[in-house]
């Protein structure tokens, strides 16, 4: 299990290199609402980070079962997108129970209702006053923005668990599957020496004759 989580630790590693770079020059270009709301722009951010990170985690598990057929690799991504802003925006899907996992294990889902905490929670309004969307969304309390955290990390381990178990009985079953091979080759050339080759092979015939004193 060892290998098999040093070459999934290098492949993350390598992925995170690409991904946060990007995420950082999003952020500052797309930022609006510091001047507004000050330190918004690094809360957000790292709500970002860990939402990317358990993506991340989804695309392996879609590459590692898709990996044979590339055209089913890229129609699940996508798919899986659609789904995921799909139970978000309809109320009608998430009574529904067959939605009830993407909504539960949905990072997009807590980064949006993250980013609306800090848009217009946080003392935003009055003392007797609230925001209309934080009323509709369910959301009654600031203190669940760090409750949407913890469950984008819950999310992060679980997919990314999740696709490093995969990868490691892929591992092992090709690992199995190339010793079956080996073994089947070192046979092969034992199994050939029994073959008698005429013209090729020593000759251990003898004649006996009988002289006559």
């Amino acid at each position: 299990w060892y290998s098999t989580g040093v070459v999934y630790l290098v492949r993350w590693f390598t992925h995170a290199i690409i991904i946060l770079p990007i995420i950082l020059l999003h952020h500052y270009v797309t930022d609006i609402y510091d001047p507004i709301r000050p330190g918004m722009f690094y809360s957000l951010m790292y709500v970002c980070i860990l939402t990317a990170i358990a993506a991340q985690g989804l695309g392996y598990i879609c590459a590692i079962l898709f990996r044979s057929n590339f055209t089913y690799l890229c129609l699940s991504l996508p798919s899986l997108f659609l789904i995921s802003i799909m139970v978000i925006l309809t109320p009608y899907a998430q009574s529904l129970t067959v939605f009830h996992p993407f909504i539960k294990f949905n990072p997009i889902r807590y980064l949006n209702e993250a980013a609306i905490i800090l848009q217009y929670g946080f003392g935003r309004c009055g003392p007797r006053e609230i925001q209309i969307i934080l009323l509709k969304l369910g959301i009654k309390h600031d203190d669940y923005y760090y409750e949407c955290i913890l469950r984008t990390i819950i999310n992060l381990i679980v997919y990314h668990s999740i696709a490093f178990t995969l990868l490691y009985f892929q591992h092992k079953n090709f690992k199995l599957r190339e010793r079956t091979n080996n073994l089947k080759s070192n046979q092969n050339p034992r199994q050939s020496l029994n073959i008698m080759i005429p013209g090729l092979t020593c000759d251990h015939q003898f004649t006996i004759k009988k002289f006559k004193n």
